[in-house]
């Protein structure tokens, strides 16, 4: 179960990821190419993947867990 808070956050960096110029190339975590979003681990700051969207949720709810 997710809390008020963390599901505000997801979705406010899952719309300003969205709203960015993204690119077009192979995923980092699949290697599909697609159009790319750039996730940013909230536990390592320096950790930035360009990732498709479909990795994006995946990742989003790895983070429950």
């Amino acid at each position: 179960m997710v809390d008020f808070t963390t599901l505000m956050n997801r979705g406010h960096r899952r719309f300003l990821a969205h709203q960015k110029k993204r690119n077009f190339g192979p995923c980092e975590d699949c290697g599909e190419y697609s159009l790319l979003l750039e996730y940013k681990d909230p536990t390592d700051k320096d950790a930035n993947w360009l990732v498709c969207d479909y990795c994006y949720k995946k990742l989003e709810t790895d983070e429950d867990e």
